[in-house]
Parts: C-alpha cells; sequence; structure tokens
C-alpha cells in the first residue's frame, strides 16, 4: 500500500475498463499488456495510461502517437529494442545436445566478429567495422532465440535444471552486453583525440553503433533472466539498457543534437524503467518499483509525441552513409 501512496500524484486519473475496450477497437494495435501485471493498483495504472495511448491514436487516424507507459511484456507500442512476438516460438530441434552444440558454435563465432571488429577499428577500417557489427547484432539476435529455445525445449522434457541453466545463459549474455558498452565507451573517448576529423566522426559512429547494441543485449539478457524466474535479475538488466539509452542521448546532445534523435533515447529509456518496474512489482520489491516508477514516468515528463521509431534500428547502410558525409 505504501508503494501505491507515493505515486498518488504522479499518473492520470484512473478510468473504468469497459470504456477503454470500447475505444480500443478504434486502435487494436495498442495493447499495453496491463493484464500480465499482478498487482491491481498497479494495473490500473496501466490501464489510465492505455486509455491515453489509445486516445492519441484514435486522434492520429488509427497510428500510435504516444508509448505505452508501465507495462506488461507482450505491450505494444513501447520504444524497447525488443517487440512483442506475434508468432510462437519455433523449436527447430528438441534434442538439448545439437541446440547446446549450436550455442557453442554461436558462441565461438561471435567471439571471433567481434575481435575482427576490434581489429578492423584499429586499422581505421570504420567501413568494415560498420558491416561487423551488422554481423554482431544478427548473430547476438540468433544466439539469443538459441537461448529461448533450449529453456522452452528444457521445460517440455521437465528438467529439474533448466532454471540453472537459463541463468546461466542470461550471465553469459550480460558479460557480452558488458563488453559492448565498455567498447563502446572507449571509441567514444578515443574519438576526441583522433588524428582528424573526418575519424573522429567514424569513431563516435560506430560508438552509437555499439552501444545500440549493448543496450539491446541487456534486454536479451533481462528477458532471460525473466524465463528463468529471477525478475529482480531481469529489472537489474532492463535498468542497465535504460542507462545506456541516457548516454546515447548525452553523446546525440553532444554532436548532432537533434530532436527526434533526443526524443526517441529518452523515450526509450522510459520505456525500458518501466519493463524494469514490471518486473520489480513480479519480485514485490515495493520501495524500488516506486523509484523506478518515478524516474521512468520524470523521464517521460517532457515527452509528447511519439518519436521516429525508425530511429531505433540503425541499419549499417544507415551508419556508412554517416561515415561517408562526415556527420556526427
Amino acid at each position: 500500500m505504501k508503494a501505491h501512496l507515493v505515486l498518488i500524484g504522479l499518473f492520470l486519473p484512473l478510468f473504468s475498463v469497459p470504456a477503454i475496450s470500447a475505444d480500443s477497437k478504434q486502435c487494436p494495435v495498442v495493447n499495453c499488456d496491463c493484464g500480465a501485471i499482478s498487482d491491481a493498483q498497479w494495473r490500473s495504472h496501466c490501464v489510465s495510461r492505455e486509455k491515453k495511448v489509445i486516445e492519441d491514436c484514435i486522434a492520429n487516424q488509427g497510428n500510435p502517437k504516444s508509448y505505452c507507459g508501465l507495462h506488461g511484456p507482450a505491450a505494444f507500442p513501447v520504444a524497447t529494442s525488443l517487440q512483442p512476438d506475434k508468432k510462437p516460438l519455433v523449436i527447430e530441434d528438441n534434442d538439448p545436445a545439437i541446440i547446446e552444440k549450436l550455442i557453442a558454435t554461436q558462441n565461438w563465432s561471435l567471439d571471433e566478429s567481434f575481435n575482427i571488429l576490434k581489429s578492423r577499428e584499429s586499422a581505421k577500417q570504420y567501413g568494415d567495422a560498420v558491416k561487423m557489427a551488422g554481423l554482431l547484432e544478427r548473430d547476438l539476435e540468433r544466439l539469443y532465440q538459441l537461448h529461448r529455445q533450449a529453456d522452452a525445449v528444457y521445460k517440455q522434457q521437465e528438467r529439474d535444471d533448466v532454471s540453472k541453466v537459463t541463468d546461466a545463459f542470461a550471465l553469459a549474455m550480460t558479460d557480452r552486453a558488458k563488453a559492448l558498452r565498455e567498447y563502446a565507451a572507449k571509441l567514444w573517448q578515443s574519438a576526441a583525440s583522433a588524428d582528424s576529423d573526418k575519424n573522429q566522426k567514424a569513431q563516435r559512429v560506430l560508438a552509437f553503433r555499439v552501444s545500440r547494441l549493448a543496450a539491446t543485449v541487456y534486454e536479451y539478457s533481462g528477458e532471460l533472466y525473466s524465463l528463468a524466474g529471477s525478475s529482480i535479475r531481469s529489472a537489474e538488466l532492463w535498468q542497465a539498457a535504460a542507462e545506456v539509452s541516457q548516454i546515447l542521448r548525452h553523446w546525440e546532445q553532444e554532436t548532432e543534437n537533434k530532436l527526434q534523435h533526443v526524443t526517441f533515447y529518452q523515450a526509450q529509456a522510459a520505456s525500458r524503467l518501466h519493463r524494469a518496474t514490471y518486473h520489480l512489482i513480479e519480485a514485490g520489491q515495493d520501495d524500488s518499483v516506486v523509484i523506478t516508477a518515478q524516474r521512468a514516468q520524470a523521464l517521460e515528463g517532457t515527452l509528447a509525441d511519439i518519436a521516429d521509431t525508425s530511429h531505433a534500428n540503425h541499419e549499417s547502410a544507415e551508419d556508412m552513409r554517416a561515415i561517408k558525409r562526415g556527420s556526427r
């Protein structure tokens, strides 16, 4: 109850669920997955914000214009890298030995690709470095999906150690996210003393790319910890992803300072903190719930309309063009 009282002034007035259901028919794409929130009072906060998102969507000819606030894992629209998966998980092979071999191979490949990325950057072959970052992004997503597949197979087979194994997957993925984040910070620092304006801008482009990837991998880690039943650890990783969004916003303000990009990173940080709040609610961490929810709401305070969500991905081609035109 204490957690709820603290937040009385932070959220919009509550509305009835039936009214929201009627409005949602005019904008069915919006679904903040409020039903996934186990606490009734916090679920009401989610429902209240969902109504506003639906109203904004209706006023915008059926296109979402604002993001969900506090939300469940299947929510849309949210500014997180991970979007709700509309398709069921496809188990390509239910033989644990084969899946484990695929995971080991993928991990080896990722280690090699990361080393090549760093060597290309060190040799000032920035175009090649961006391409390697793109390969890393693809292969890290593949590894995440293999981890999910392994978890599903082990649970299907009712293995006693499934939580322990998935927890180990999450820890290994967290280590990769940390390595990427540290490398991105190093790139940003190196750019300050680059020997030419062109090299400085290229290093900054790469720093942005690697940071965005690090944040996505933190999200992967958070979801794997959730599968392992560790809501507190999941919340910590979602908070780490939000921290990277804040760093990216700061970097953007120091360079091109495009309002669209700054706004997106701010919205992304808020969305990630909202997901962390969801997991803290599940873990029964009342005090942490309040603090994290307040941080998310503070970031949202100046956000009006939805940012250009295409900025979330930044394909390799966009980064290559940024290097050629000398932006950042």
